[in-house]
């Protein structure tokens, strides 16, 4: 058995979308839909390809010694090309609130908030998750100056990536995903300018200054950090941008929301997946598009992405995007120090074992983390719209 084998990728999601239903039933968790219901369960699909695409990535470094994996297409898919498409989500979404807004004010304050605490929060805790974890591996023992560690840890709320407390590769704890994030940031940093320059919203001076610092600040980090082809990895902004614009046209919703259509999406997609190794070269991203395209306009693949698992599943596929390589981490660093001598079916099947773990720390992180922030962006609007207008605040209505 290969150790990058095809086998085990089924039951692995197959696990997932088990574990999600049955913990979603523990905690509560209700499946929500939106606007776009296919997309909200495509999120969850490519969280857990992530989770497969570093799952193999673990193999080959206790192998190989290197943080990568063999040239098999469909496994380095399964990491670069999840998450250009987690980037085409994003500016679809959020380009397509800007069209929506067109000459009518956008209330700027109440979206960035929301961004904040729909995203800080659950980071704030892996950064706490990503601390912990060093002093374990050092024993609780300080190897740097305290100077050197608030630094580190601070770069590291900057969605920067030092060692800490002299751990080499430190970022390979969490898999070094914090990286998207940066570009996530500069992308809802932009839409203060877009929305000014382009759709013609009214925006106040304060808001789009505030946010061009914040952009000149990620534009930083970026190159001090992320040097390496950088701006290329910004093109799958630009293709959810165009979605957001074709998807309107009546032509295209009449067309791929047929159930027929489903095959065409889903084979360009594996022609992607099985020919190119990224979104980089022009014709990966543009079937890529058009998988996405057709989703968008609510084609949900024969059902599946628009099922109750699957939406739960994308429910808290956040989570398990920055939080599943701590299970990988802990489990082959900790539990199993000598997993190089691991065969990759014994290793395949750990990996079965970790998705259960990720899926069950997942669903608590959303209930008791992530949902508390979304839930309180409302309370921080109305606490802050008192204090703009001066007046107290009712009873109760800035209690977190």
């Amino acid at each position: 058995m290969e150790q990058t084998s095809m086998l085990f990728v089924l039951p692995v999601i197959f696990l997932a979308l088990l574990c999600v239903t049955l913990m979603s039933r523990v905690l509560g968790i209700q499946a929500q839909t939106h606007r776009y219901g296919a997309i909200d369960g495509l999120r969850g699909y490519l969280a857990t390809f992530v989770f497969l695409h570093h799952s193999a990535s673990w193999w080959w470094m206790y192998h190989h010694h290197q943080w990568s994996i063999e040239p098999n297409m469909v496994f380095l898919n399964f990491g670069s090309t999840s998450v250009g498409m987690f980037f085409i989500i994003t500016s679809f979404l959020f380009i397509a609130k800007l069209v929506d807004s067109y000459h009518k004010p956008l209330d700027w304050t109440k979206l960035y908030i929301s961004r904040i605490l729909r995203i800080m929060p659950l980071y704030l805790y892996a950064v706490l998750v990503l601390v912990c974890f060093t002093a374990l591996l050092t024993q609780f023992k300080l190897l740097e100056s305290p100077g050197d560690w608030f630094k580190h840890v601070g770069q590291w709320l900057l969605f920067m990536e030092p060692d800490i407390n002299r751990i080499q590769g430190t970022k390979y704890l969490i898999a070094g995903v914090q990286w998207t994030l940066v570009y996530e940031w500069i992308f809802y940093c932009s839409l203060a300018l877009i929305g000014l320059l382009f759709f013609k919203i009214p925006t106040p001076a304060k808001v789009w200054v505030v946010a061009l610092l914040f952009l000149l600040l990620f534009i930083y980090i970026i190159y001090v950090q992320y040097p390496q082809r950088n701006w290329i990895r910004m093109t799958p902004f630009i293709s959810g941008t165009a979605c957001a614009f074709l998807v309107r046209q009546p032509w295209i919703k009449k067309w791929f929301t047929k159930d027929w259509m489903a095959i065409p999406l889903l084979l360009s997609l594996f022609i992607v997946a099985t020919h190119y190794g990224s979104l980089e070269y022009p014709l990966a991203l543009l079937g890529v598009s058009f998988t996405f395209l057709g989703i968008a306009a609510g084609n949900s693949l024969f059902g599946i992405l628009t099922a109750r698992p699957s939406l739960l599943l994308g429910q808290i596929s956040y989570s398990i995007y920055l939080l599943h390589a701590f299970v990988l981490s802990f489990t082959f660093v900790v539990l199993l120090p000598n997993g190089m001598q691991l065969p990759p079916l014994s290793h395949w099947l750990i990996i079965c074992g970790c998705c259960i773990a990720m899926i069950t720390l997942c669903t608590f992180t959303y209930t008791f983390i992530e949902k508390p922030g979304i839930d309180s962006a409302s309370k921080v609007l109305t606490w802050l719209s008192g204090l703009k207008k001066g007046r107290p605040m009712r009873d109760g209505a800035a209690s977190f």
